[in-house]
């Protein structure tokens, strides 16, 4: 979840890279509100989960990035997730109980270590979840 949609191309830009870098095929999911992300959470099920999820934390008019991280734990313990923001306090990080943290402006080096560290069996059936509020 990204109100800039600069930081989503980067992120897409980046995934892409990935594939080609390491051979292997990686899927993503972009959404344009946070609703339609917890829906899709939700349809995956338990039995699909996505692997990983890109969000920010603070979207405008609420926690609505909470609420997709907490759908993405109610639905799998296995889904991985990378959260965004520019000014993360230690409640942010209590409160989202994220696998990793990703301070803006971010290098594009510092996010490739983060997603190849929480999905070390890239083996070519992979699903990364790009949730992004504002995205065109």
């Amino acid at each position: 979840m990204d109100k800039n949609p600069h930081t989503t191309n980067v992120i897409a830009m980046l995934i892409e890279g990935l594939t080609k870098l390491l051979s292997v095929n990686i899927e993503t999911t972009e959404f344009n509100d946070w609703a339609r992300a917890v829906d899709a959470i939700q349809e995956n099920g338990p039995k699909n989960p996505f692997d990983l999820i890109i969000t920010t934390l603070r979207i405008p008019h609420g926690g609505e990035g909470l609420m997709i991280i907490k759908s993405a734990r109610e639905n799998s313990a296995k889904t991985r997730i990378i959260v965004m923001s520019g000014n993360l306090t230690i409640n942010d990080r209590k409160e989202s109980a994220a696998d990793e943290y990703l301070e803006k402006p971010f290098k594009s080096s510092v996010l490739t270590a983060m997603i190849r560290k929480l999905l070390p069996d890239l083996d070519g059936n992979f699903s990364a979840n790009q949730t992004e509020s504002q995205m065109v």
